[in-house]
This record gives C-alpha cells, sequence and structure tokens, in this order.
C-alpha cells in the first residue's frame, strides 16, 4: 500500500508540473500552484521520511 501511494504521489506531481509547461497554468492561476503541490509533495515527504 506505501508503495501505491507514493507511485500515485509521484504521478500527481509530475501531471501537474507538465500542465505547467503545457501552459494550462495562465494568469493568475499559476498562484494556486503551491496549493495543488503541497499535498502530494508533503505527503511523500512523510511517507519517505520513515
Amino acid at each position: 500500500m506505501k508503495i501505491l501511494t507514493i507511485i500515485l504521489n509521484i504521478l500527481l506531481v509530475l501531471i501537474i508540473i507538465l500542465s505547467v509547461f503545457d501552459g494550462e497554468w495562465q494568469g493568475e492561476d499559476i498562484w494556486y500552484l503551491p496549493l495543488f503541490l503541497s499535498p502530494p509533495v508533503a505527503s511523500l515527504y512523510v511517507i519517505l521520511r520513515k
């Protein structure tokens, strides 16, 4: 289960980062990027820290 969580969080971060490069985050939407990136990154940090 831990491996599945790690894989899904990495995929979610990659999708968000690729959407930035694709141009989906335009104008003031870019200010919401940390809001979408922080939960999966924090989850990965907590899981991988142990």
